[in-house]
């Protein structure tokens, strides 16, 4: 324990406590245990990629909730990318290896409508490259908006 210096998601950047956090926290979406090369549902259901491969559309899983009983919807996970980076925590750069900025981040992670968001990354990546940042819960953290101010 002596080797966390936090368990704020956001600001995870040391490997001990991630390994920790990833029995805590959902990834929008995970890697499959059996085969590192399949991606499965975390808080997203389920995902697609448009065909040119500029964006892509996740849903998210009815029926979630933080600790704090507070449902988890698209805007929470909005909000936690734009906290990590307005706050420049120490995910900010993984956030930014990926052309996510604090200037450009509302262009880039969209809230279509409380179940499905879009994220559309400034430059076009390889097919399912982009999505293999996702698992870690370093790059995308989810956090509760009401309760994450408050500690």
């Amino acid at each position: 324990m002596s080797q966390m210096i936090t368990l704020d998601p956001a600001a995870i950047n040391e490997s001990f406590t991630a390994g920790f956090m990833r029995n805590v926290c959902d990834a929008l979406i995970g890697i499959d245990q059996d085969d590192s090369a399949k991606l499965v549902p975390g808080v997203a259901a389920s995902w697609s990629v448009a065909p040119d491969a500029t964006s892509y559309l996740f849903s998210i899983r009815k029926g979630l909730k933080f600790p704090s009983g507070n449902p988890v919807d698209a805007t929470d996970i909005a909000w936690s990318s734009k906290r990590t980076l307005q706050l420049n925590l120490d995910n900010a750069q993984r956030l930014r290896e990926w052309d996510i900025t604090k200037e450009n981040v509302d262009a880039v992670v969209q809230v279509v409508d409380s179940t499905t968001m879009r994220i559309k990354p400034q430059r076009t990546w390889a097919h399912g490259r982009f999505l293999l940042a996702l698992p870690d819960v370093r790059v995308e953290t989810i956090s509760d908006p009401t309760g994450i101010p408050q500690h």
